[in-house]
């Protein structure tokens, strides 16, 4: 049997029946001239009842279980035979409180005060079971895309997906959103992440917090337009590792690409059922078109508090530390202290009054700079490269023009001198920045809070093509 045919017959999602194969539930043969699925009616049969017990809110490891035996089936249904009880004895008496207020309406003695208090009844009731209606959206996409697929989608909507379907519009809008959903390419997740989906629910409860958090927070209609603040990037070790964890999720190939479709694909379907999502669509728009007048009047229309100036550099060897974590900016002074007390064994050194700090090492190769989230080098400038010290990496810059800059003042202010730098008009000189690593260098005895601390900051840069 074709897959569209068991689709059919089940309503199942395509991926859905992907997913079930892989977790061994079922076992479609494979055509040799096609590589086509061929479904049983075995294979059927068992997508038949895992359709069902997904709609009694089993997990797929919960399935598995129950698919052993008759006995586990049997205890199965047993169990949501109870829920399914407690659910008509809640909606029976729900009727019964209805109707002795139609009776007592109907009745010559009326006794409003009797029927305030049972229309009150009442209306607890119904609250309740709406509640459960409004929250049939986000329940049907775990439900329809089992696994890790279904939790990240329920992570990402679960914050819009909170209203009923009460419009033939929103029907429409739902199944169009299915459809897509269904259709995108696989990601490629790791396999740490998808063992983690059915045993380490603490953490996906953590993760699906603090994205209902940052959401809730993300208040666009009200949100200052801090220019400093939003470029300002400093975060905690738990923030630090929290993003790490993402980019490992997200990082391989083809990944963030399909991410990116998706969230365009969905965005006309979540207009429709979320009225949320429509009103934080709008704030957004005009949080971004103010936001970036305001940019332009901050920086774009400000020259730079002291010139910038395009120097050439000989080429440079220098042997450092690779830090693979991030660190803040008012963390530097500290590391800059550490790796000078450490640098005393390296041999060669040109200035020991320096020390070079590197960003965008990874331009150097992997065969220098480890493959990693985060990278950050403190390293001395050496007249040549001989014996390297344990734990250091040693490479060498070839000779290149560098846009030049100078900061002056203490580490609070060391983005701003960062921020002109990259406002600066280079188009304006003929130049374009180039790939390789920039770097600043600081003084070896750099104190935490020095309001003199003069730093200089090198970023690598190209005559423009039309120009050479």
């Amino acid at each position: 049997m074709k897959i569209s045919e068991v689709k059919a017959l089940t309503g199942l999602t395509k991926k859905a029946l992907n997913y079930y194969e892989e977790n061994g539930l079922i076992k479609p043969s494979v055509l040799e001239e096609n590589g086509y699925r061929n479904y049983s009616d075995k294979d059927v049969e068992v997508l038949t009842q895992i359709a069902t017990l997904r709609r009694f809110g089993l997990s797929v490891k919960e399935i598995k279980e129950a698919l052993k035996s008759p006995e586990a089936l049997l205890n199965v249904m047993a169990e949501y035979t109870k829920k399914l009880t407690k659910q008509i004895n809640e909606m029976e008496k729900c009727k019964t409180v209805l109707s002795s207020c139609v009776n007592d309406l109907k009745s010559d003695n009326t006794d409003i005060k009797k029927v305030t208090e049972d229309m009150n009844i009442l209306s607890k009731a119904l609250e309740m079971n709406q509640k459960e209606r409004e929250g049939f959206m986000i329940v049907e996409i775990e439900r329809i895309f089992p696994g890790i697929y279904g939790k990240v989608l329920s992570f990402c909507f679960k914050s819009f997906l909170t209203e009923p379907m009460d419009s033939r519009e929103k029907e429409n809008a739902w199944m169009d959103l299915v459809k897509v959903l269904d259709n995108i390419p696989k990601l490629n997740i790791p396999k740490e992440l998808m063992d983690s989906v059915d045993t380490d629910e603490k953490e996906w409860k953590t993760i699906q917090n603090r994205i209902e958090e940052n959401l809730k927070n993300d208040n666009y209609a009200n949100k200052a337009y801090n220019i400093k603040n939003t470029i300002t990037f400093d975060i905690s070790e738990e923030e630090q590792r929290q993003f790490e964890l993402f980019c490992t999720y997200i990082k391989p190939e083809g990944n963030i690409e399909i991410i990116g479709k998706t969230l365009e694909a969905v965005d006309k379907s979540l207009s429709v059922l979320s009225s949320k999502y429509r009103k934080r669509k709008e704030s957004h728009l005009k949080f971004q078109k103010k936001f970036q007048k305001k940019f332009k009047e901050e920086y774009f229309d400000k020259e730079p508090s002291r010139p910038l100036t395009i120097v050439h550099k000989e080429t440079m060897s220098f042997v450092g530390i690779h830090y693979t974590k991030f660190i803040n900016k008012k963390d530097f002074p500290k590391f800059i202290r550490e790796f000078n007390n450490i640098a005393e064994e390296i041999s060669n050194v040109v200035n020991r009054g320096r020390i070079y700090g590197f960003a965008g090492v990874d331009s150097l190769g992997k065969d220098i700079v480890p493959d990693s989230i985060f990278s950050f080098v403190f390293a001395v400038q050496v007249s040549n490269i001989e014996k390297v010290p344990h734990d250091m990496i040693s490479f060498v810059l070839p000779q290149h023009e560098y846009l030049f800059y100078k900061h002056i003042g203490d580490m609070k202010n060391y983005q701003k001198s960062f921020d002109e730098v990259f406002m600066y008009k280079l188009e304006e000189k003929n130049y374009e920045m180039d790939i390789l690593p920039s770097f600043q260098i600081f003084p070896s005895d750099i104190r935490d809070n020095d309001e003199n601390l003069e730093v200089e900051m090198y970023f690598p840069v190209s005559k423009t093509k039309k120009y050479k």
